[in-house]
């Protein structure tokens, strides 16, 4: 057998940007041999048919999610790592969040589609739960603090700053609002947490 000629993470990795950049439906068979440079025939064998191209993107996406998650939130003073990971969602061209981005998009598709969507959502909420639960045992988050739904809470704000911040690509506007945002999360000591940064 001939050995394959294109490294196939590097065409996994096109793929899953293109599926970000125009969407599943965006993503027709033409859009991504011609991001890809392989062929039909390549590309199936490959990766399969789209939707398998688009859960193989969603999976890597979603693990490279959780490390980001994971190197940013470890980080101390928790309050300037979570603004940290907040600014990420403002920068300037950006094409927004894969997982967002399809959940949004295939609200109508097959429940087996939606179903894997939401699985890999509620996967990088868990990642953020887990910074939440370290920076609670390291005092940083108020002990009585519910950790999943603060998890849930910063995961909500990312994906409305990604939104916003497709309309109006200024990081500068969304300052103001990632401060608010940072003040509704219980930090065990805000005034300490503030003086830090």
């Amino acid at each position: 057998m001939r050995p394959k000629s294109f490294n196939e993470e590097d065409v996994l990795h096109t793929i899953e940007e293109t599926f970000r950049r125009v969407g599943y439906d965006g993503a027709s068979l033409d859009v991504l041999t011609k991001a890809t440079g392989l062929n039909r025939s390549s590309l199936y064998n490959a990766f399969g048919c789209k939707n398998d191209m688009m859960r193989r993107a969603v999976e890597t996406y979603t693990e490279r999610s959780c490390e980001n998650i994971h190197t940013i939130l470890k980080a101390r003073p928790l309050r300037a790592a979570v603004r940290a990971f907040l600014l990420t969602c403002v920068e300037p061209g950006a094409a927004g969040c894969l997982l967002g981005n399809l959940v949004a998009e295939r609200a109508d598709a097959e429940a087996e589609d939606r179903e894997f969507l939401a699985a890999h959502m509620i996967e990088v909420e868990n990642a953020l739960a887990a910074a939440v639960e370290a920076a609670k045992a390291d005092g940083e988050i108020a002990p009585d603090a519910n950790t999943l739904e603060t998890a849930r809470y910063v995961m909500s704000v990312a994906h409305g700053l990604r939104i916003m911040a497709l309309a109006r690509p200024d990081p500068a506007l969304f300052s103001g609002a990632i401060d608010t945002a940072l003040r509704a999360i219980p930090f065990a000591n805000k005034s300490a947490a503030v003086a830090a940064l």
